[in-house]
């Protein structure tokens, strides 16, 4: 989540810096495409972590010890959930901050953050609550699997959501390039 919320904010910045934006549309544009390019990084990563951990899997050795096993999960669950709330107060700051370089006046550029961020985002971003839904949602199912040490199940299972979601996503951009 860190990672994707960086790359958002930094190719977001990087838009604002080198393409200096003469409308509303256009900042709704970049901050579109910051979110779509982070989501892509994010997935990447998700996959190439995924496929090093199924082949890695075997040679792990399980801790005895279930205080420091409890830490290993909770500290950087924790700490990735401070750093994403510091992210996104920054980027909240930035991006009012990089419209008025383009000329718009302070009152204009937080204005159309908050228009774009009020009204646009969440029609295009409403899709990922169903996506993150189906993938909560599986988690259950994962862990069951997991203590059985089904892992060719966990496999199969992880595979039909991602093409499940890559489906749906499909679909959806469809609706929306075409609306």
């Amino acid at each position: 989540q860190i990672f994707e919320d960086a790359i958002k904010i930094c190719f977001t910045i990087f838009l604002f810096e080198h393409f200096k934006p003469s409308s509303i549309e256009s900042c709704c544009t970049y901050i579109i495409c910051g979110n779509i390019c982070g989501e892509f990084s994010s997935m990447l990563l998700s996959m190439f972590l995924y496929i090093k951990g199924a082949y890695g899997y075997k040679n792990n050795k399980k801790s005895k010890d279930i205080t420091s096993r409890i830490i290993k999960i909770t500290v950087p669950v924790a700490l990735s959930s401070y750093l994403k709330s510091a992210l996104s107060s920054i980027k909240q700051i930035i991006i009012p901050k990089c419209a008025e370089k383009s000329g718009l006046t302070s009152k204009e550029a937080l204005s159309s953050y908050g228009e774009i961020s009020g009204m646009a985002v969440p029609v295009v971003l409403f899709p990922t609550a169903i996506s993150s839904s189906v993938a909560n949602l599986i988690i259950p199912e994962i862990s069951r699997c997991y203590i059985k040490k089904q892992n060719d199940k966990i496999a199969g299972v992880v595979t039909g959501v991602y093409t499940i979601i890559v489906e749906f996503s499909f679909c959806v951009a469809t609706v929306l390039a075409l609306y």
